[in-house]
């Protein structure tokens, strides 16, 4: 399975006197393959066997993919699978109080061939969606506090429903989602048809080719191959130190930090990107930054970000400060330059989401982490959570 490459940079506690900006101790393991919830009394139907493999391809477009189109698309030759995929927003209510909740809806085995491998082979994920159980990303869980097997009530724009708490699964890298369900059950809460359609392709295939080939069956479609992750499991802070290297810093009354220059002149730059124009970030930051800007513009999508009030704020991106200017939250991920805030006065921390799901998409896709199923939520802020491939 292909995971993220996590970067892990919260700060240590600070003095009077210049502190060094530590990482920490390597994040507790997460488990990587799928975890089952207590088993319900009834048999489940056995699954066809199944050849995973990964996606290769993505389509969108405004309009909602029918099946007849996605069996068009399965006509190519070379084309090895396609799954439609609806994205939206939903509330849960749950322990850990009332989240927005990002949701991915499927058919549940027309999508499992594209699923990672160790969640493909799950077959107890794919009998609980078309069971009608809900699945959750697993950091997903901790945030919602939910225990496995429960019930999640879930309110989307024109329907409630309260699944079963089947499990937790990867849906994707990144997770395409918080959580995943069935397109039947997107239908009761009323989340929009499918917007993307997912194609993997067979082993020696013209990537090209068949990208040509889907352009061609649906013009106002945006095709665009999907990036790949570095393939390793979330890392100790001390590879990200490497990454990003370290500075000393001393903390000012204000909640702000003044870091070392030598490493603020190596590691801060500004540079112009799409949509915005001219930003301050880490350099490690702007090759995703500005994948997920020429994706949202070439989806026609460029008018989802409020640039006037981007520019107003300063400290969108780098901002060396801690977290809330509060010492004793550690180093804020703006201070090292790898983390921007869009759309702040709409998405204030703590505050509902009001963020579009396409662009909560198109960031995900480029390897960030939304802030929006943080706790309290912080829908405003998207961080670098991996590095892509060079």
């Amino acid at each position: 399975m292909r995971f993220v490459l996590a970067l892990v940079l919260l700060g240590c506690g600070c003095s009077s006197g210049p502190t060094r900006a530590a990482l920490p101790s390597p994040l507790p393991t997460m488990s990587a393959s799928p975890t089952p919830a207590p088993s319900p009394s009834a048999s489940p139907s056995a699954l066809p066997p199944v050849n995973p493999v990964a996606p290769a391809l993505q389509a969108t477009y405004g309009g909602a993919f029918s099946a007849d189109q996605a069996q068009a698309v399965r006509g190519i030759p070379g084309v090895a699978a396609v799954a439609r995929v609806s994205l939206g927003m939903v509330t849960a209510s749950a322990p850990g109080g009332i989240r927005q909740l990002s949701v991915a809806a499927v058919d549940p085995l027309e999508f499992r061939p594209l699923a990672p491998g160790p969640t493909a082979q799950a077959g107890f994920v794919w009998q609980g969606l078309l069971a009608g159980s809900v699945y959750l990303a697993h950091e997903e869980q901790p945030v919602l506090g939910v225990p496995l097997g429960s019930a999640l009530s879930l309110n989307g724009p024109h329907g409630r429903i309260e699944p079963r708490l089947g499990g937790l699964a990867a849906n994707g890298v990144p997770n395409l989602a918080g959580g995943l369900i069935s397109a039947q059950q997107a239908a009761t809460l009323g989340v929009p048809g499918p917007t993307m359609l997912l194609v993997g392709i067979s082993p020696g295939v013209s990537l090209d080719a068949i990208s040509g080939k889907v352009s061609h069956l649906f013009p106002q479609a945006t095709v665009n191959p999907l990036v790949s992750l570095v393939e390793h499991a979330l890392v100790s802070g001390s590879v990200a130190a490497r990454m990003l290297g370290s500075f000393t810093y001393k903390a000012n009354p204000d909640g702000s930090i003044t870091e070392e220059a030598s490493w603020v002149k190596a590691s801060i730059v500004t540079r112009e990107v799409p949509i915005l124009g001219q930003v301050t970030c880490n350099r490690l930051m702007f090759a995703q930054l500005t994948g997920a800007l020429k994706d949202l513009a070439a989806q026609g999508l460029a008018n989802l970000i409020n640039v006037p009030e981007y520019r107003r704020n300063p400290g969108n991106c780098y901002q060396a400060r801690f977290v809330d200017s509060d010492p004793s939250r550690g180093i804020s991920y703006h201070a090292w330059g790898i983390a921007i805030d869009i759309n702040r006065e709409e998405n204030p921390e703590g505050g509902a989401n009001r963020q579009d799901p396409r662009l909560i998409a198109a960031f995900q896709r480029w390897g960030f982490r939304w802030g929006g199923v943080f706790f309290p939520p912080d829908p405003m802020h998207f961080e670098l959570a991996g590095l892509m491939q060079q």
